[in-house]
């Protein structure tokens, strides 16, 4: 007579979630514009004072002495309720899509735009326009792979590369 034996394995076992809802995922509720425009008001004001703005300023030249500075500050701004703007793209289809970031991970921004849709946008393949007051920057996505957090404290490197 055989009989079967069953043998468990002790790595067989369902993973358990240390929490029950991750960090990194999006609220399930759909959010509307409208809901995110008071955070990019406060975000404005965020932005005027740490790059310490004033009405009618504008960007130092390169040959200025505060241009090191302000833009070492400008890479290190939290994204979060900035108005972006895909401007270049490896993917067709992402380039012109516009938003109010939601969420900005290590990898992609989550812009939620005028109709209401989060949209997924990867930082690497990007070239990103950001218009603070009457300035209008131009960021490269490759250059904020690194996580927000991360990224207010780390060291700039003084020349990068562009991708395109």
């Amino acid at each position: 007579m055989l009989t079967s034996i069953r043998i468990t394995s002790p790595c067989w076992r369902a993973p358990r979630s240390k929490s029950s809802t991750p960090e990194n995922v999006a609220p399930t509720n759909p959010m509307k514009y409208e809901e995110a425009l008071p955070l990019h008001h406060l975000w404005k004001g965020y932005v005027r004072e740490h790059l310490q703005l004033r009405e009618g300023d504008e960007v130092p030249k390169v040959h200025d002495g505060r241009y090191d500075e302000f833009s070492r500050k400008l890479v290190k701004l939290d994204l979060h309720g900035a108005k972006l703007k895909v401007l270049q793209s490896k993917c067709s289809t992402l380039e012109s899509l516009a938003g109010i970031c939601v969420m900005d991970t290590k990898n992609v921004l989550k812009l939620l735009g005028k109709d209401h849709r989060v949209r997924t946008i990867p930082k690497s393949e990007c070239v990103f326009g950001l218009k603070v007051g009457n300035m209008e920057f131009t960021i490269f996505g490759q250059h904020l792979n690194i996580r927000p957090a991360e990224r207010s404290v780390k060291k700039i490197k003084n020349f990068v590369k562009p991708f395109m």
